[in-house]
């Protein structure tokens, strides 16, 4: 719909299904750039944040209330300014205080049972031995709709999570698509953290790394292609001669 460049600020802003004021700014300023308007660009994102509101309900475990911040009855409220706010929030929408104590959710853990669950239903279990795609697809689309964490303690969990995953023979590239905009919300959120700038330098691959496997596929064709043809050459040379 837009350019790629703001497609993918678009998707890293939106893809936690929370939208700060900060990242707003940041869109808004680039879609000026490319000429679009703000009240335009701002349909477009809320649409796209009721879709994921949507799809990340069922996802969200409460989290535990002995490890939640200042509580007052049943009612939260931020330790800064009073300001209540809903169980799982992890910043303030009033001071924009960061609730370092919420806790985590292990979106990681969530993230397998989704997927073991996608395989485990009839419908998908012959794609596991490569006999249809339509669970392998499935399971893609959950990998890369799946709601990234705005906890920071989760976010450095997933992400090196995800890197562990970038192998994978069948799910490869889903993985690195999805690490690759889950790094890019740390360094929104939590730009200059020690423990994200260290989990953001354990995860830069190398360019090889991050290639997809049918690019490595293509490079392969293509330097056989070339080898055949040299040696080809050169037994045409020393036939000649």
């Amino acid at each position: 719909m837009y350019s790629e460049q703001l497609e993918a600020i678009i998707d890293a802003a939106l893809a936690d299904g929370v939208l700060t004021d900060k990242e707003r700014e940041v869109l808004h300023k680039r879609a000026a750039q490319e000429g679009i308007d703000a009240d335009e660009l701002d349909i477009v994102i809320d649409g796209r944040l009721a879709k994921i509101k949507k799809q990340e309900d069922w996802l969200r475990p409460t989290p535990p209330p002995a490890e939640a911040p200042t509580k007052v009855g049943n009612v939260m409220k931020c330790p800064n300014c009073g300001t209540p706010y809903e169980p799982g929030t992890y910043k303030c929408s009033e001071c924009g205080h960061v609730f370092q104590n919420v806790a985590a959710l292990k979106s990681s853990e969530e993230l397998a049972k989704g997927i073991q669950k996608i395989l485990e239903e009839p419908s998908t279990l012959l794609s596991t031995l490569g006999l249809n795609v339509n669970g392998n697809s499935r399971v893609k689309s959950f990998i890369l709709n799946f709601p990234i964490p705005t906890a920071k303690a989760d976010i450095v969990d997933f992400l090196l999570s995800l890197s562990a995953k970038k192998s994978d023979q069948v799910y490869g590239d889903t993985y690195r698509a999805k690490m690759k905009e889950v790094r890019a919300k740390a360094k929104i959120l939590f730009a200059g953290d020690p423990q994200v700038e260290a989990a953001l330098a354990e995860t830069t691959g190398n360019w090889w790394s991050e290639m997809s496997r049918t690019a490595k596929l293509g490079i392969g064709f293509v330097l056989f292609y070339v080898i055949i043809m040299l040696i080809g050459g050169l037994i045409s040379w020393l036939s000649f001669d």
